[in-house]
């Protein structure tokens, strides 16, 4: 049903976009496959720098299917411009240069390739250094937070308790570490406390039974 839909659709760019979609999402992911990707980008959607990008990310099969851009613009003829702008979205996507500039027939003359390839060359690194910079500053900013979550943490109370069941005495003692100074205020409460009681029975008098 997709092949006679293709068919009938040869003009639609934007159904070739979604038929590679499709068979690149939920295909088998097979060599046949990816010429038929390769095939919808160029003929359907008829874009060369997807397809250019879609050879250089499949690196299960990138090899064919640059060997199959190649073939398509040595074939094409021309002037060698269909060749200059493959070599200019390569440039674009990392490619291999070297290995392409290596395939291009002997006699085919590309007009503009020098400034083309500088300029392509230039936009790349100028990606390159784009990319290691976010990612220097994403760097920086997670540093930033651990040092913020660090001195946050400093300042919660920390409060240590043991629960203790005694089964012989049946009860329960719970041992907590109090700091110094609850130390010292809870022993002089203790104190004054005791002070108070032993007062009140010293002048307590005792009462005769009658």
């Amino acid at each position: 049903m997709l092949e006679e839909r293709r068919r009938k659709s040869t003009g639609s760019s934007l159904f070739a976009r979604e038929l590679a979609f499709v068979i690149k999402t939920y295909g088998s992911d097979t060599e046949e496959d990816s010429k038929k990707i390769l095939e919808l980008y160029l003929e359907g959607a008829k874009s060369l720098p997807i397809a250019v990008e879609y050879a250089e990310q499949n690196s299960k099969h990138s090899a064919v299917l640059w060997e199959m851009l190649v073939a398509r613009c040595i074939q094409s003829g021309g002037d060698g411009s269909l060749f200059g702008a493959l070599l200019e979205a390569a440039a674009r996507c990392g490619a291999d240069l070297a290995h392409l500039v290596s395939q291009i027939p002997e006699g085919m003359r590309i007009e503009g390739l020098r400034p083309r390839l500088i300029a392509a060359v230039a936009d790349y690194r100028l990606k390159l250094k784009i990319h290691e910079s976010a990612s220097d500053v994403l760097s920086q900013d997670k540093v930033g937070l651990l040092r913020e979550l660090c001195h946050r943490s400093r300042r919660g109370l920390r409060v240590v308790s043991h629960v203790e069941e005694n089964k012989k005495a049946g009860q329960i003692s719970i041992s907590t570490n109090i700091s110094n100074t609850e130390s010292r205020r809870v022993y002089t409460e203790f104190n004054a406390m005791a002070k108070r009681r032993s007062k009140r029975h010293r002048h307590a008098l005792s009462m005769p039974i009658r």
